[in-house]
């Protein structure tokens, strides 16, 4: 059991997440169809995500001083709408997990919850089958874990958000008639996955794109959706 991260852990599993995210972001633009099928939406996480990482140092002494520098240059470098919503994401998250001198299993559960308030709060129109009900059903679970292992956490945000992949295409129709999940909900879960591998010691691993497709259907919506 591991109680909690201290800034170093968590900057290192930051750079967890982004290594796992950079492997595999090509999958992410050929999966994009939505909001336009414009094939970047691995490209802007990863580039969004990549001036956070490289902000990261060995000589932050605390979770506040990370998250200020990680987010200052989210914010200055987003790309597109997947980068724009990583960005809102970790500066709701920082806001919580920048007010404690480690990161515990309840603060990463709140810390989520918060990040996940922020996405919504900045988003025009929030459209289910995004990354916003992958985000949704991850803070759901979280309220419910009761043990205080950190990297439990982590892997249950895993398990809900796969869960949560998987029935995108059932809330929105243009995934269902492209026959593929959500790029940007499938992107973040790339992160969480890259992240809990660096915390337990394994190899970030090549992602086989076809579990991500599935027999499209043209009659999936209607002309007003």
């Amino acid at each position: 059991m591991k109680l909690n991260l201290d800034p170093a852990e968590l900057a290192d599993t930051l750079r967890g997440g982004f290594t796992y995210l950079e492997l595999n972001r090509a999958i992410l633009d050929r999966l994009n169809v939505f909001p336009i099928p414009d094939g970047d939406t691995g490209a802007n996480m990863a580039s969004t995500l990549a001036s956070g990482v490289e902000t990261l140092d060995e000589d932050d002494v605390s979770i506040a001083e990370l998250g200020k520098k990680f987010n200052a240059e989210l914010n200055r470098c987003s790309r597109g709408n997947s980068g724009f919503i990583l960005a809102r994401f970790f500066h709701g998250f920082f806001e919580i997990a920048g007010g404690r001198e480690v990161l515990s299993a309840s603060c990463f559960a709140e810390a989520m919850a918060n990040g996940s308030f922020h996405v919504n709060g900045a988003l025009f129109s929030p459209t289910e089958g995004t990354m916003i009900s992958i985000l949704a059903a991850i803070t759901s679970a979280l309220t419910r874990y009761d043990d205080e292992d950190i990297v439990g956490a982590i892997k249950l945000t895993i398990e809900a958000g796969t869960e949560a992949l998987f029935l995108t295409p059932g809330q929105l129709p243009v995934l269902a008639r492209a026959g593929v999940v959500d790029s940007g909900a499938l992107g973040l879960l790339f992160i969480f996955r890259g992240m809990y591998a660096r915390l337990v010691g394994e190899e970030p691993v090549k992602e086989i794109e076809a579990e991500y497709r599935f027999k499209p259907d043209p009659e999936a919506g209607s002309d007003e959706e």
